[in-house]
């Protein structure tokens, strides 16, 4: 992320990815996330990255282990 980032940005960014992962609702993870937690529009970027990876590897994992979907 940033310089000078708290490491409560990266716990929100992770939490963020991974419930977006978990459930499956990247959109909808992201909108609560930003309305929940009231921080700025500088955490889009990174949240928006977290979550693509996030998705693109639990449909990578998902191919592997049918179970997952």
């Amino acid at each position: 992320m940033w310089p000078g980032a708290s490491l409560g940005a990266f716990a929100v960014i992770g939490a963020t990815a991974f419930l977006a992962a978990s459930m499956q609702m990247p959109i909808t993870v992201v909108v609560l996330m930003l309305e929940f937690t009231r921080v700025n529009q500088d955490f889009l970027i990174p949240v928006l990255f977290a979550v693509g990876g996030a998705m693109l590897a639990f449909q990578a994992c998902a191919k592997w282990v049918p179970a997952l979907l």
